[in-house]
């Protein structure tokens, strides 16, 4: 299953389950109990969405290995989720990592959400598509919505799910309305402060995207970006340009002061080009 074909299992149900697990005793509580606080039966019928909203939600962080039924209709959390959570505050940076991890690394990765992904950051970043009525026109012009099979309720799911884990963002405004943008920076940010190593110590930017790319391979160099490219007749390989939408998090995140880049003579340099403009990188580091 897909997290762009269930409409009612949106990143923060998901997340409330687990926040209410995590706060009971050994991160277990009666389904029954769970079910009920979910969705309160003296608020629907069993005619109406209520409990399937509920069972929805369980089903989704199930699947994703989060959650699990133990004798006697218990629901806890599984022993791998709850080793990469210390405490209750620690669910909002963890949940989306386990969430990414299983939708591309499982052996089961969510290829629709995967491709989705990889060609959305394909987009040019300051003309991507932004609506529901623009994606549908760009995935016809671009002869992708037959590998894509995307719709307006999954499309919606994607609007709630690729800002979640770090992969894009929404913005509204007065002039725009809603849109969603191609931004993997929260994504990078967590992935590079884990991979590059010492502060102050630069390695090759090509390097490190290639780290990024095994441990997200919906981003520059991954197996999902690479397959998508073959399909839109696009380069494949080799570091010498990025995308738009990874060239500007790079750059977001060195205006920010995480990040170190820098050019470096006799060495192989990557363009990072936003717009107009263009910038030749060699090495990075943390700040």
């Amino acid at each position: 299953m897909s997290l762009l074909s269930e409409a009612m299992a949106v990143p923060s149900r998901v997340q409330g389950l687990v926040r209410l697990l995590i706060s009971q005793p050994k991160g277990a509580m009666p389904k029954k109990e769970v079910m009920d606080l979910l969705s309160p039966p003296a608020l629907y019928t069993k005619l109406e969405a209520g409990g399937n909203m509920a069972s929805a939600v369980l089903s989704e962080a199930t699947n994703l290995g989060i959650v699990t039924e133990l004798d006697g209709g218990v629901l806890s959390l599984t022993e791998s989720f709850s080793e990469r959570v210390t405490a209750l505050e620690s669910t909002n940076q963890v949940l989306p990592e386990v969430v990414l991890d299983y939708a591309l690394n499982s052996a089961t990765p969510d290829e629709e959400l995967a491709l989705t992904v990889a060609w959305f950051l394909e987009q040019d970043v300051l003309k991507a598509p932004g609506t529901w009525d623009e994606w549908s026109i760009a995935l016809s012009k671009q002869n992708i919505a037959n590998l894509l099979r995307i719709n307006d309720v999954k499309y919606g799911n994607f609007a709630y799910w690729a800002p979640y884990l770090g992969l894009a963002q929404v913005l509204d405004t007065p002039e725009h309305g809603k849109r969603i943008l191609p931004d993997p920076t929260e994504c990078l940010r967590r992935i590079l402060s884990n991979c590059l190593g010492k502060q102050g110590v630069f390695v090759p930017l090509s390097e490190a995207l290639q780290a990024v790319a095994k441990r997200c391979p919906v981003l520059e160099g991954g197996h999902f970006r690479e397959r998508l490219r073959i399909q839109l007749g696009e380069r494949q390989g080799g570091w010498q340009e990025l995308s738009s939408s990874t060239a500007h998090a790079l750059l977001r995140l060195e205006g920010e002061g995480l990040l170190v880049l820098r050019d470096k003579a006799d060495a192989a340099t990557t363009q990072l080009k936003v717009g107009g403009e263009s910038r030749r990188v060699a090495e990075v580091a943390l700040r």
